[in-house]
């Protein structure tokens, strides 16, 4: 049966090859033309132009659907907020070599910048929870990536329940409100 089989896809794969070749216009398959090279402060700015862009279709996708939509931006380590570490949480979770902290110490700027501008707050159900470790916990972070220690995890799980709870729309129900 495997011969058979191996037979019958080799009839295939010839039977296919000798098709003609679609159009270029009808290929589902297309080559991207090449774009000008991204670097610095405009790669970030893109990044989040594009982050902002997909928050909004999700938002818009669900909604038609009546299902909630909830942006979140975690806090990080290498976005500079108020938030004072402990010696030993420093020596766990920032290094200054670290492949993490320079994307977000560009990254971060550029995506709350593009959330105020696109009005995401209104539009996407976004909330800005990079702050929520500002106050405690102390640690909070667990490597020096952006893991949090189980306290971490439960202030971020809180923040979320309570901008969840300041959503309306259909979806909710009378229990939640």
């Amino acid at each position: 049966y495997r011969t058979w089989l191996t037979g019958r896809y080799g009839q295939e794969v010839r039977t296919l090859d000798g098709l003609p070749s679609p159009p270029p216009g009808n290929s589902l398959i297309g080559a991207i033309p090449p774009t000008a090279e991204r670097s610095g402060a405009m790669l970030f700015q893109e990044v989040a132009r594009n982050w902002a862009q997909a928050s909004l279709l999700m938002r818009s996708m669900l909604a038609a659907r009546n299902v909630p939509y909830v942006h979140v931006l975690q806090p990080n380590q290498y976005h500079h907020t108020s938030r004072s570490f402990s010696p030993g949480e420093a020596a766990v979770a920032i290094h200054e070599d670290s492949g993490f902290k320079t994307g977000v110490e560009q990254g971060y700027p550029a995506l709350l910048a593009e959330a105020a501008s696109e009005d995401l707050a209104a539009r996407a159900g976004f909330f800005d929870g990079t702050r929520i470790f500002d106050a405690g916990p102390p640690p909070a972070y667990i490597d020096n990536c952006c893991h949090y220690t189980r306290a971490g995890y439960l202030r971020l799980a809180d923040f979320v329940a309570r901008a969840i709870m300041t959503m309306s729309g259909p979806w909710r129900s009378t229990a939640v409100q």
